[in-house]
């Protein structure tokens, strides 16, 4: 296991197990962050991509939060109402969507987890998406409110990658 401490004093931790298949190999990796009350790992399995730039080969990652001793696990992506509206709106496919990056900003009841979704490239208005949620774990639907607004902005240059699609981060 490795534990890694990013600038704001949050622990990150990671450990890796290993799967195969007949046709490819994918590995699960995981990290994990705290966040206000809350505890976060982010499980992703994939395969490595055999060119530099090639993104890797993917299953659908799981988030488990464990908050106020109840633990919920979640396919991902989970976005708000809205971000999933203007996403499809955009054109974009909610599945072709991996975290690539996270962290927590804010301190105490104003924390929040931010998980940072992309495709993997590209511009379009479709290609990215953020997740935010709060001190307990819950997902934040209207994110844009003034209680959120400062730590969302604060964390967005704090945030750690998360191992997935990318190739320069993957297993």
């Amino acid at each position: 296991m490795i534990v890694i401490k990013n600038g704001m004093g949050v622990l990150l931790f990671c450990s890796v197990a290993v799967t195969a298949t007949a046709a490819e190999k994918f590995e699960t990796r995981t990290r994990n962050m705290v966040c206000g009350d809350a505890q976060f790992k982010i499980e992703s399995t994939c395969a490595r991509s055999r060119e530099e730039m090639t993104l890797n080969t993917c299953r659908a990652q799981v988030l488990t939060i464990v908050s106020n001793g109840k633990t919920v696990r979640k396919t991902l992506p989970e976005l708000s109402e809205a971000n999933v509206k203007s996403h499809k709106e955009a054109g974009g496919t909610l599945s072709d969507l991996y975290v690539t990056q996270w962290g927590c900003a804010g301190r105490g009841n104003a924390s929040v987890a931010l998980l940072y979704y992309s495709v993997g490239g590209g511009n379009a208005a479709s290609s990215e998406s953020m997740a935010f949620y709060d001190s307990a774990g819950n997902l934040i639907q209207k994110d844009r409110t003034p209680r959120y607004a400062k730590a969302i902005a604060d964390g967005m240059d704090k945030l750690a990658p998360v191992p997935s699609i990318m190739p320069t981060e993957g297993p």
